[in-house]
Parts: structure tokens; C-alpha cells; sequence
């Protein structure tokens, strides 16, 4: 029984497999491999890259033409009259063959591309529509169309039978004897192998060909020689249509310098690394050995939509594009960037590159890096020249295209008011494409904050305090427009231990410093005394008199602090005569002890500001004179070594 498998057009790789048939940094060497791109090619004959000098002959009057071109790489013209190529291998004593093309018909019409001449037992060929192998035909291509194809025809014999020894293949042709069509447009590159290539083998090869040739995988992995994802099928879905890309990886002698997908005759995109060259092979700025960018879309329409947030003033195109960074030196390739306007809307001003350096698709106003333009050529493509990518080094960034303007104020930087400088808000504007002397205007929503000034494209303003703001720029055109943010202010804490206290003996008061701040928010307690007592807990049990102090603090650095006084009897006698007074008029605080101690008198009014203290040593009575302060309620305080005693005074 034999069995034939076809891995067809733009076949399907959804992931590395985990044999491998070859180490890292290394190819599996086909049998035959026809590279149109190389030099030393003739009329008539097509040289064999793979060192077994299986060249591709053509007799004089058949050979096609030189010229052709697919992702600025040289092509093999045949005319679909006579051209015709033999390419001396057989099939015939292998158990397997693997076939991998890149292709270009110029119609529509079924035409052979390769086929086994001679072979008795190894009847295959390859058309412009359908693989055929020795019992079935399967997989027909996609009709109508004629892009660059990459097809992989992988098939198996699992008997052995008596051979033709004059078999060969031919290119340009499914052979003379079949009756099928001369194949007619480019030919870029065919790769033989003697056997059945491991997946990860057939990958490889596979992602080296669409990258040259601007040919997307579907839903695939594309895989370097070194086995390293340089595009993630599975993680980049939403970006695999028209995905395209240069690199340079030495193993399968890839260097392409510039590229656009070939999924679409109108190439909307072309990014080169420098200025792109007539073609590939002449374009000179290095790339060096393992480095890659590889760029998708998203398959959005080519139309204009209101960028992202409420303020936003971009106009961006609806299509958005993912570029992947592989490599040590990948992001120092300077790269430029053409657009053909002609598939765009119309714009008189034209369009700004955008970048998403985060690679997450923040494509709000501030977030984004705007690129200007630098050359136009012709009637409808712009440049942008010098870009690099991934600058960050995260290994991706997103892109797009913006509606140019002739002013657009950034918001490059906002600082919002600290708990130590609650008008030490700032913001930084920077003017895209702006040019000249600008006047601004930034007016706050509802603080009272008003500023007009004159500058330049770029201009700082400092000593903002919290709240709402509008930023007004004015053109020396007398073109107006606006942009809105807001300073927040640092989360508030508050924090009341209540009304002082007596503590009765034997008795323990409790006070939570925590009533008032949410659970959710992070902050620190630090308790204290007058007589040494220090806490970090948000609640405290309190057992002896004493003048307590809790300070919380939050992440922010902002702080509250409150203050209560637990009293107690530590004298034999302590009153405030008159406890009633006129400010300015005096006062007597008389205490009576069990025993001569040091005494101290404080008087602190509702919010804890000392007025006054009187103090005395080694007596057992004492008398102390004080006069009334401003008008107003206060704690009098008696402190002793064995704890504190409050009274009220009240002064009007």
C-alpha cells in the first residue's frame, strides 16, 4: 500500500513539535535547492545550491528568463509556452520526498509547476491548483488566484518496487507526458529533500521562505535555525494577516533587508532596514545574525476612527499593526517605514506614524510616540525614516496611523499635589509638529486656578493644586484647541480618639485610631506618651494616665495625627479657681499630694496647642498662677510621677 500526504498552500503550522531531526543552529540539507535570488545562474542553466550539483538544465530555445521579481527577490521567468527545466534526481529509490516551492502564476489557469518524469513508481507533480501522488489527488488551492504561493507537498511510500533509473524531475512543467499546461510566471525557489522532513524541520524551511518572499503562514509559528520563535502564531493571532517581515539568519542564507506581504497586489506597507534599494540583494545596511522584525495586522478596514479616551483629538486609521523584535541588536536596525497613501482616506495634511512602544494597544493621545514624515515620493508614498523598534527591549510594539494636524498638544507628564506641597501639582506639554510661538491659556474646573502664558512647542507649568483643569492652545494660524485632565490630591486620612477621659482604678480604657480610615487602605499607627508608653497597633488598651498620641500615616506619605488625655486621681487635692474667667484675668491651680513630688501644670486648648505650664519640685502643696489666654474652652493638666489629672477652664 502507498501513502501520500500534502501539506498544501500556506499549510497549516500551529506549533513546534518536540522531535527534532537536527540540532540547534543547523538546517536539514536538502537534496536539491533552486535559489533564483543567487548568482552565477545562465540561460540554461539553474545552479543547485545544495552542494550535490543537481543543476536545472534547459536546452537552448526553452530556458526561462531572468527578471522576475516576488518581495524584491530576483525570480526565474517561464513563458507557459516552451520552457522547460530537468533537474537530474529521482525519486524513485526514496521512501519519502519532501517538495517546498515559492511560486507566482500570472493567470488562472491550471498550469504544471514540477512534476517526476520517468519515474514509474513515483508518479507525483505539483500544478498551479492540486498535488498529485501515485493514488490520490488532494488539497486543490485556492482558485483565482495569482499571488506568491508556498506549498509543501511531503509524500510517503512504505514499499519498495523496481525502479526507473532515468527518472527526473522537472521545473516549468508537471511533465511532458501528462498534458497538462507549461507552466507560465515566476518561480522563485524549490527545495528537495530525500525524505520525509520532521515537522519542526519543515517549519523552519518553511518560515525562511515566508519571510523572504512576504508570505503569510496562517495560524503558524515562524522558527529560526536556532529553533527560536521569531512570531508566535497562537500568543499573535489577532495580528496574522499579512504578516511580513526582514531578518538574517545565516543558516538558510536569509538576508532580507526589506519586505512588504504579498497577500495583496497594492502594497500598502514596505519597511526596509535603511533606505529600501531597487532590490534585496542591493540594499547594504547590515543586519546582523539572528536578528529579526517581523509585522502583522489586524485585518481592521483602511478607514478613520476616534482614537481612544474621552479627549482624545486623533483620527486614527481603524487598522492596527503588531512588530515583533527578535535578536541581541534587533532594535538598533534602522528601519524605514513607506506608506502608500493611495489606499487611505484622502487627508490633506497627511498621517503621523504612531507607536505603542508597551506593546499592549494603548492607543490614547498621550500614550503614544508620533513620527513625522521625512520624505514623499511621487504622488502618494511617504516616508519615515530612522525608526526603531522595541526600544523598550519588551520585544513587541504595536502601531498605527494617525490623522495629521497642525496642532496637538501632549500631555507628556502629569504630577499630582503631595501631602507636603498641596499646590505642587505639575503638568508638561509638548506640541506635536508644533512650530513657532503659541499661546495657552489653563483654566481649573472649579479651584479658582487661572494662567495665561506664551511659548514654545514645549512648556512646563508648576504650582497646580488638585482639581479639574482645561489647557487651551492657540497657533500663530488662530488655530484653537483644547485638552483636559486633572491633579488628584492625596488620599485624606482622619483619624479622633474622641473626648479626654478619667480612668476609674482598676479599669482599662480602649482607643482605636482606625474608626475613620477604610480597610482597604494601607497605612501605619504610631502610638506614644509622656510617659514612655509606644505602640504600632491601630487599637491600644490603656491602664495608666497619660497624655496619648497616635500619628497614621498612609503609602502617600501623608499624615494625621490626634491626641487625648486619659486622667486619673493622682492627687489628694487639685482644683482650677475661678474655673470661669475673663482673658487676661489671672487664675489659681492649687494641688495637694500624698508626699512631696515634682509637680507640672500644662493648659492645652480643643485642639491640643499648648498655652502655658507651670511647674514646681520636691513639694507636697502648691499653688500656681496662671491668666486666662484667648477666649475659648481648656484641659488644665496636672502631671505627677504617678500620672496625670485633668480640669476645665473656661475663658470668655
Amino acid at each position: 500500500m502507498q501513502k501520500f500526504y500534502v501539506i498544501a498552500c500556506l499549510s497549516f503550522l500551529a506549533g513546534l513539535a518536540s522531535g527534532k531531526a537536527q540540532t540547534a543552529d543547523s538546517i536539514a540539507v536538502p537534496a536539491v535547492w533552486l535559489r533564483a535570488d543567487q548568482g552565477g545562474a545562465t540561460p540554461t542553466v539553474w545552479p543547485d545550491r545544495s552542494g550535490h550539483r543537481r543543476d536545472a538544465i534547459a536546452v537552448p530555445g526553452e530556458e526561462p528568463a531572468a527578471g522576475g521579481v516576488i518581495n524584491f527577490n530576483r525570480t526565474r521567468l517561464f513563458d507557459g509556452l516552451n520552457d522547460y527545466m530537468k533537474i537530474p534526481y529521482s525519486p524513485e529509490n526514496a521512501a519519502a520526498v519532501t517538495m517546498i516551492a515559492v511560486f507566482q502564476p500570472v493567470d488562472t489557469v491550471e498550469r504544471g509547476v514540477w512534476g517526476a518524469e520517468k519515474a514509474t513508481t513515483r508518479n507525483m507533480m505539483l500544478t498551479t491548483r492540486r498535488a498529485l501522488g501515485p493514488e490520490a489527488t488532494l488539497n486543490e488551492y485556492a482558485r483565482g488566484e495569482n499571488r506568491p504561493i508556498l506549498s509543501s507537498v511531503v509524500q510517503f511510500w512504505t514499499r519498495t518496487a523496481v525502479v526507473n533509473g532515468n527518472g527526473f524531475l522537472a521545473v516549468g512543467s508537471a511533465g511532458k507526458e501528462r498534458g497538462q499546461l507549461p507552466y507560465k510566471g515566476s518561480i522563485a525557489e524549490l527545495m528537495v529533500y530525500d525524505r520525509a522532513l520532521g515537522f519542526l524541520e519543515r517549519l523552519q524551511a518553511e518560515s525562511y521562505l515566508a519571510i523572504k518572499y512576504g508570505i503569510t503562514l496562517p495560524g503558524g509559528n515562524y522558527v529560526n535555525s536556532k529553533e527560536k520563535i521569531v512570531w508566535h502564531g497562537e500568543q499573535d493571532q489577532k495580528f496574522a494577516n499579512r504578516v511580513a517581515g526582514i531578518g538574517r539568519d545565516d543558516a538558510f542564507g536569509l538576508y532580507q533587508k526589506q519586505s512588504a506581504s504579498t497577500r495583496e497586489a497594492a502594497r500598502l506597507l514596505v519597511l526596509s532596514a535603511g533606505p529600501p534599494a531597487a532590490d534585496n540583494a542591493t540594499n547594504t545596511t547590515p543586519i546582523e545574525n539572528g536578528n529579526f522584525l517581523l509585522w502583522g495586522d489586524d485585518n481592521a478596514a483602511l478607514t478613520l476612527a476616534k482614537g481612544q479616551g474621552a479627549d482624545s483629538l486623533l483620527a486614527l486609521v481603524a487598522r492596527k499593526w503588531l512588530m515583533k523584535a527578535t535578536g541581541t541588536t534587533a532594535n538598533q536596525i534602522p528601519t524605514e517605514l513607506r506608506i502608500n497613501l493611495k489606499l487611505l482616506p484622502k487627508e490633506p495634511l497627511g498621517y503621523w506614524l504612531v507607536i505603542d512602544r508597551s506593546g499592549g494597544g494603548n492607543f490614547s493621545t498621550d500614550a503614544l510616540e508620533y513620527i513625522q514624515p521625512d520624505k514623499v515620493l511621487g504622488d502618494s508614498i511617504v516616508a519615515f525614516s530612522n525608526v526603531r523598534w522595541d526600544t523598550d527591549g519588551s520585544g513587541s510594539d504595536r502601531f498605527g496611523l494617525a490623522r495629521a494636524g497642525r496642532t496637538l498638544p501632549l500631555l507628556t507628564q502629569l504630577a499630582n499635589p503631595t501631602c507636603a506641597s498641596p499646590a505642587g501639582g505639575r503638568v508638561a506639554v509638548e506640541i506635536v509638529g508644533g512650530q513657532g510661538t503659541y499661546a495657552y491659556q489653563l483654566t481649573g474646573t472649579k479651584n479658582g486656578f487661572s494662567r495665561r502664558w506664551q511659548g514654545t512647542g514645549t512648556v512646563e507649568q508648576t504650582g497646580l493644586p488638585a482639581g479639574s483643569y482645561t489647557l487651551k492652545v492657540t497657533g500663530e494660524d488662530k488655530s484653537t484647541v483644547q485638552r483636559h485632565f486633572t491633579l488628584t490630591a492625596p488620599n485624606a486620612l482622619a483619624v479622633d480618639l474622641g473626648q479626654d477621659r478619667q480612668l476609674a482604678a482598676g479599669k482599662e480604657i480602649v482607643l482605636d485610631a482606625g474608626t475613620r480610615i477604610p480597610a482597604v487602605t494601607p497605612v501605619t499607627y504610631t502610638w506614644e506618651n509622656n510617659y514612655g508608653f509606644r505602640s504600632k497597633a491601630a487599637q491600644v488598651n490603656i491602664t495608666q494616665s497619660g497624655i496619648y498620641t497616635v500619628t497614621v500615616t498612609n503609602a502617600e506619605g501623608c499624615s494625621c495625627t490626634d491626641q487625648v488625655i486619659i486622667g486619673g486621681q493622682v492627687a489628694r487635692q487639685f482644683d482650677v479657681s475661678p474655673n470661669l474667667v475673663r482673658s487676661g484675668s489671672t487664675y489659681q491651680v492649687n494641688v495637694s499630694l500624698e508626699e512631696a513630688s515634682a509637680a507640672r501644670v500644662k493648659v492645652y486648648d480643643t485642639k491640643g496647642v499648648l498655652h502655658g505650664q507651670m511647674q514646681g519640685n520636691d513639694q507636697a502643696h502648691y499653688q500656681f498662677t496662671g491668666t486666662g489666654p484667648q477666649p475659648g474652652a481648656y484641659t488644665v493638666v496636672l502631671e505627677t510621677p504617678k500620672g496625670i489629672e485633668t480640669r476645665k477652664l473656661v475663658i470668655y
